[in-house]
């Protein structure tokens, strides 16, 4: 997410506490923290919202029927190919049983 550093962070610290000074120091934290978390929600909310909105649910579901979908084509293809083949190679066999003329 953020790339910060341990030097990052402990001129981060000192310049906090020269600021907010070591009595009012874990306050301030605390209520930065209840605003990051409150932002966080709101903004998993808005997202939420969006999503509901445009309907992304379905969207994703129609994606995965047709990418099933097109998996059962293939294989209908291909099982209709080896039904071709194997009909093909049935009709030579059969072919080459009627040409043998009986020997008795």
């Amino acid at each position: 997410m953020l790339d910060i550093g341990f030097t990052e962070l402990l001129l981060i610290a000192t310049v906090a506490l020269l600021v907010a000074g070591p009595e009012n120091l874990p306050r301030q934290l605390r209520e930065a923290g209840r605003w990051y978390a409150q932002l966080r929600r709101r903004f998993a909310e808005l997202k939420a919202d969006i999503e509901n909105e445009i309907g992304t649910d379905e969207i994703r579901e129609q994606l995965r029927m047709e990418s099933i979908r097109e998996g059962f084509e293939k294989d209908k293809e291909a099982l209709k190919s080896l039904d071709d083949d194997l009909q093909s190679a049935n009709i030579d066999l059969l072919n080459s049983l009627n040409n043998k003329s009986p020997t008795a």
